[in-house]
């Protein structure tokens, strides 16, 4: 019996030992940070095999890191595959043996310009190999059909900052890379090899449009798959790659999805998701070109107001894009950052140029305005709008200036350099470019633009400033900025905002809370529009908008 006792009593105990031991606990915050992110899965070419990203932080170095993981779909038991500090785009040779791996030294922003493209083996017995030395750049391969080339973007240490590539082929064993097509002086992505292995398709940035290209492997012109206006995105060709499906927009439509011919490619529209716009009247738009103050020829867009009437003037924006490398193209411009069709149905003209340093226009011309912010770039837009009041279109009494970014620190060095707008709008810009070096998560970026640190060139960050030329602001300002903006400091904008307030110009200053450099929470992006366009109708027409969003 009181054996009997104890058995009952042991097995009470090892139940309620196995029940607290069963039983979930709180999550703590060592939980949180031990927690991974799990992505980019690419299965092996006979299914049998998957490499995937695994992302986690290093409380240790106090950063998040990045490794290529695989896992057999049999056995599912995952094992490690590289060990880098920032591994990511795993792409599987045709014959699944090996796998191209895009590497960078760190995950920091500032050293987004250094990745270089590995090979490994699948069975990852050995380390990863660097496919070639560059101290560029080098992205997006894509291997071959036979598996014994690799096609990828490369660029140099001198441009990477700009974001300038070139589509080179190398062997998949390594060796000296080739550029492809070296008179195709424009950047492509979304590299594709045709079945045969003789061509690459291309998506190409080319001025103010998307175009497809195919280029021939062993040299040779680049040719034309598409052509005419608008912007072509996401091209995903068949297997046989004789068809090709996209989107494509342009300033008058917005974006669908389109199934073409490779060879004759007359794009056939399979959806129509914006029924709404049928009633909505939108302005027109061309490309103008004109010579800047030095006889450089720049090119940019201009929308039109809907009801535009030969020989009468209208107001103007200026928008100017990011960059400074970016560039306008011709996609629709009905979005937060860029609700141009608004402007147009306003009665207004809307000017988007594309000064020296916007990319799409080659290598010489995105490192135009390399040591020259504020000059060359800046009399490019001057120059533009002057041609538009040669024109007889632009009223210049009634004009404003809107930008985010460098479009941003282009519009504050503007405030300070003429008095020719009635109000401008500075969106996450640069102000102080001194005090920017020191406090963002890009400084190798400036480093490339104003060649060298902001130590060693005092005078160049200084005087290529807002806050240099402050006591000369008289226009109206509204500045617009993220509050969590790390690339663009909060403080850019407190600076030029105590500047304006102490020479007792208008100015209002607003952050979105949460926010980075850009806005994407939708109701901080309606608040943009709705603020923005209330600022310059208040301020060019004299007209206060009343639907308009008002407070802090």
């Amino acid at each position: 019996m009181k054996q009997r006792n104890l058995m009952m009593i042991l097995m009470a105990l090892s139940f309620a030992i196995t029940s607290a031991a069963q039983t979930p606990r709180p999550m703590n915050f060592d939980d949180v940070m031990s927690l991974k992110t799990v992505n980019n899965a690419a299965l092996s070419p006979d299914g049998k095999q998957v490499v995937y990203v695994v992302g986690y932080a290093d409380l240790k170095e106090n950063e998040r890191r990045s490794e290529l993981w695989a896992v057999n779909v049999d056995t599912a038991k995952p094992r490690r595959f590289t060990t880098g500090k920032n591994d990511s785009a795993p792409q599987w040779s045709p014959d699944g043996k090996r796998l191209s791996v895009t590497g960078h030294p760190t995950p920091k922003a500032d050293d987004g310009s250094y990745g270089d493209i590995y090979v490994v083996n699948a069975d990852g017995n050995d380390l990863p190999r660097k496919l070639f030395v560059n101290d560029g750049p080098d992205s997006n391969a894509a291997w071959s059909p036979d598996g014994k080339w690799i096609a990828c973007n490369s660029g140099n240490r001198q441009t990477g900052f700009t974001s300038y590539a070139r589509v080179n082929v190398i062997a998949a064993e390594g060796g000296t890379p080739r550029v492809v097509a070296p008179a195709f002086d424009y950047v492509a992505s979304n590299i594709t090899w045709t079945r045969d292995g003789s061509h690459l398709l291309l998506s190409v940035s080319q001025r103010t449009t998307t175009q497809l290209y195919r280029v021939p492997i062993a040299g040779g012109e680049a040719k034309h798959i598409s052509s005419g206006d608008g912007v072509i995105s996401s091209a995903s060709y068949s297997a046989d790659t004789a068809r090709v499906a996209f989107t494509r927009a342009d300033m008058q439509h917005a974006s669908d999805v389109y199934v073409a011919t490779v060879g004759s490619f007359s794009p056939l529209k399979l959806t129509d998701h914006h029924a709404q716009l049928k009633t909505v009247a939108v302005g027109k738009s061309e490309v103008i070109k004109w010579k800047g103050k030095d006889g450089l020829e720049i090119e940019g867009l201009l929308l039109y107001p809907v009801n535009y009437e030969a020989g009468k003037r209208y107001p103007l924006l200026a928008w100017i894009h990011g960059g400074p490398s970016g560039v306008w193209a011709q996609s629709f411009p009905a979005a937060a950052n860029n609700f141009g069709q608004i402007w147009s149905g306003k009665g207004w003209f809307v000017f988007y140029p594309n000064p020296r340093g916007s990319s799409s226009y080659g290598e010489k011309f995105v490192t135009a305005n390399v040591n020259d912010w504020g000059i060359g770039d800046y009399q490019d837009i001057q120059t533009g709008i002057d041609s538009l009041i040669a024109r007889g279109l632009v009223d210049g009494e009634k004009m404003g200036q809107s930008g985010w970014s460098y479009g941003g620190y282009m519009t504050a060095w503007t405030l300070t350099q003429t008095n020719r707008f009635k109000a401008v709008m500075v969106g996450a810009g640069l102000s102080n470019n001194f005090s920017m070096y020191g406090t963002n998560d890009i400084p190798k970026y400036l480093e490339g633009y104003f060649n060298g640190t902001a130590y060693d060139n005092v005078e160049a960050y200084w005087t290529r400033s807002a806050m240099a030329h402050i006591k000369k602001a008289k226009t109206p300002t509204l500045i617009l900025h993220g509050g969590n903006d790390q690339r663009v400091p909060v403080g850019q904008a407190q600076e030029l905002y105590l500047g304006l307030k102490k020479n007792n110009v208008p100015v209002s200053l607003v952050f979105y809370p949460r926010e980075g450099h850009g806005l994407l929470e939708p109701r901080h992006q309606l608040d943009r529009m709705k603020r923005e366009t209330a600022w310059f109708l208040k301020y060019v027409l004299g007209v206060e908008e009343t639907t308009a969003s008002t407070g802090n």
